[in-house]
């Protein structure tokens, strides 16, 4: 009787790990309603307020140097700013260094859509804990969609909210 008992606790805390690891791996952020306010300088100079861009579909993409699923959806994204003139694309770039070095790396990659450095605080406010995180932003300025990590052009596609 006190195997099965010994084995009964060694499966039920095993249960107890499983459900404990699972509730703190970084998953989908659980933002709703309106987009937290982000107004910063992209790296060409020009000025970026989200609250601005109301009216039509803004996709931020949160990504960073070193994240190889980032660099993935590199062209797609490219093709989709060229294919959808009406969506504010912009990428916001977090632990990768200042703005020149931001600036620089866009380039190498072969980044057309603006970029910008988000600071911890943007990326606080929408509870990115893995990249890419891409946030879809209706014309409302109501966050629509969060997705962690990388996407095709015809899910960003299905994805965005209609202008």
């Amino acid at each position: 009787m006190q195997r099965w008992m010994k084995d009964y606790a060694i499966v039920g805390a095993i249960a107890v790990a499983v459900v404990a690891w699972f509730a703190t791996r970084p998953g989908t952020p659980a933002i709703e309603g309106d987009a937290p306010p982000i107004s910063l300088t992209r790296t060409d100079g020009q000025a970026f307020d989200l609250a601005s861009e109301a009216g039509h579909p803004v996709l931020l993409v949160f990504w960073a140097e070193w994240c190889g699923a980032c660099k993935s959806q590199i062209d797609d994204l490219n093709q989709l700013q060229a294919e959808r003139p009406d969506v504010t694309i912009i990428g916001l770039a977090v632990d990768s260094g200042n703005e020149a070095r931001v600036k620089a790396q866009s380039q190498r990659f072969g980044i057309e859509f603006p970029v910008a450095v988000a600071d911890d605080g943007i990326a606080s406010a929408y509870e990115v804990t893995a990249l890419p995180t891409n946030v879809f932003v209706g014309a409302d300025g109501d966050v629509h969609d969060v997705v962690v990590g990388a996407l095709d052009l015809g899910a960003f596609k299905r994805r965005l909210p209609e202008s």
